[in-house]
Order: structure tokens, then C-alpha cells, then sequence
């Protein structure tokens, strides 16, 4: 493009009016990022009957489990066991 003396100061203004919005639009998308409402870490909690509430359900215990089974799921205080960082090993047959 070849820019000729009076339209210098054109090009100069419509340069700076899409700098300005450019970095008008980066900074509303930095402000809506930031106003997104965070999760909880862990949603999932269990009453001390053994009632499992997850988010939009409460799922009670079954009639089935021991006496047993109810004591350890009711004592687990996130409701589910530690998942191990150790991979699973073949058994050798």
C-alpha cells in the first residue's frame, strides 16, 4: 500500500482505534474469566446415616450392606478411598 502525506495521520488514528479495541476486548475477556464462579473441591458429601449427597442427587445406603459395610462407608470422611499412584501389576500365572 502506498501511503501518501495526507493520509498519514488517517492511518495512524484508524491504527490506534483497533490497538484500543483490541485491548478493550482482551481485557472484558479477562474480567468475565475471572467472575466465573469457582467448584467446590470435592461436591460430594455423606450424612451420618450413610445418605451420599452428589450434586442433583442423594443416593441412600443400600438395605443390603452389613453392619459392617455401613460402618466403614459412614466413617470414610470424603465418602471414597484414596485412589493409590502406583500402577496395577500382572500376576504372574
Amino acid at each position: 500500500m502506498k501511503i501518501m502525506r495526507g493520509n498519514r495521520g488517517a492511518l495512524v488514528r484508524v491504527f490506534v482505534r483497533r490497538t484500543i479495541v483490541v485491548n478493550m476486548a482482551s481485557l472484558i475477556a479477562l474480567f468475565l474469566a475471572a467472575q466465573t464462579p469457582q467448584k467446590p473441591a470435592n461436591p460430594v458429601t455423606i450424612d451420618g446415616d450413610g445418605t451420599v449427597h452428589v450434586p442433583a442427587q442423594a443416593v441412600p445406603q443400600s438395605a443390603y450392606l452389613s453392619p459392617e459395610a455401613k460402618a466403614y462407608v459412614t466413617q470414610q470422611p470424603e465418602g471414597h478411598a484414596k485412589p493409590t499412584s502406583e500402577p496395577r501389576r500382572k500376576r504372574s500365572s
